[in-house]
């Protein structure tokens, strides 16, 4: 059975398309076939990974017509739903939250069985779009960037995904917390990831992203980390934030 992962946070600058495109590219190459769905009108996983922004499509699909567009990309074992830039102002183009939410879970129910694993990259902020993924993902992970704002971030983006429970659906699970951009050399870095600790337990994951200037160069070479610098500590990061992701989707 195909598990779709939503991330998301409702604090811009969380690491979230960082760890959508990576995390991607660290799943296929363990052999899984990994969709990575670009939900942001600011195209940036796809610009990531080789495909330029303002492909159509998933305005059509999101409004209950055509079919979702499918690349191949400059990772292994991950191809991609671009991202439309259209969707910019969606509900000024008439995109309904519960009509895209409806018309999302039912494009990727209907995709041919070739996943294993399909990942939503959710826009920076709460809208239809995030909505929409929200409804059609089995599991949330929230990506939290070590820095003083990173709880506010995180307990609102829990609080949302309570909503979306109660709201859309109750079967959505919080699959983990994801601390980014960490420099455990600074006090702020470990008191940041002692705080999500003490709050969410082991909801948290284990592993964390280091800070690295590598990784922050990567899309520059629309390259994943694993492809780009794969002996680095970051890609060594997304390998086992990987391999623990696959962990705590087989519980």
């Amino acid at each position: 059975m195909v598990q779709i992962v939503a991330l998301l946070n409702s604090k811009g600058g969380s690491g979230k398309t960082s760890s959508a495109v990576n995390l991607a590219a660290a799943l296929g190459e363990g052999r899984p076939r990994v969709l990575l769905v670009d939900l942001d009108p600011q195209a940036s996983a796809s610009a990531w990974l080789g495909t330029p922004g303002g492909q159509d499509g998933l305005l059509e699909v999101l409004h209950g017509s055509g079919m979702l567009p499918v690349l191949d990309t400059s990772a292994p074992g991950v191809e991609l739903v671009p991202a439309d830039t259209r969707l910019e102002g969606a509900g000024e183009r008439g995109l309904a939250a519960p009509v895209a939410a409806r018309h999302l879970r039912a494009a990727l129910a209907n995709l041919p069985a070739l996943w294993d694993i399909i990942i939503l990259d959710t826009p920076p902020t709460m809208n239809a779009l995030t909505f929409a993924a929200l409804a059609a993902a089995g599991h949330a992970i929230i990506p939290a960037e070590a820095s003083a704002m990173a709880l506010a971030g995180v307990r609102a983006t829990v609080a949302t995904l309570g909503e979306a429970r109660e709201a859309i659906n109750p079967d959505l699970a919080l699959a983990g917390i994801l601390p980014c951009r960490v420099d455990a050399r600074t006090a702020l870095s470990r008191a940041v990831l002692a705080a999500l600790s003490a709050e969410y337990g082991r909801q948290v994951f284990k592993v964390s992203i280091r800070e690295s200037v590598r990784l922050r160069t990567a899309p520059f070479h629309q390259k994943p980390i694993t492809a780009y610098a794969p002996g680095s500590s970051a890609a060594a990061d997304y390998r086992a934030a990987a391999a623990e992701l696959r962990r705590r989707l087989a519980r």
